[in-house]
């Protein structure tokens, strides 16, 4: 569950304009972006930057961060 989960991760600003900022606990993690209805917006896999900047219409996401043993889904609201 994400509550015991060691993948640790931050996301911000959120709210955001558009541009956001993803950082983790991980050298390498893969990184899907869903909308409300569930479709993939965005995929990068094996990502290993610590900042990665994302331009995305207004609306609401949910970013999936995953790494081999974890895996944690943060809310971002886009207010452009």
């Amino acid at each position: 569950s994400t509550e015991n989960s060691r993948l640790l991760g931050k996301v911000y600003p959120n709210p955001s304009t558009g541009l956001i900022n993803i950082e983790t606990s991980e050298k390498e993690v893969d990184i899907i972006i869903y909308n409300t209805i569930g479709e993939v917006i965005r995929s990068i896999p094996k990502s290993n930057k610590k900042n990665i900047q994302l331009d995305l219409k207004k609306g609401v996401y949910f970013i999936k961060l995953s790494s081999k043993k974890d895996q944690i889904i943060k809310k971002i609201i886009i207010t452009k």
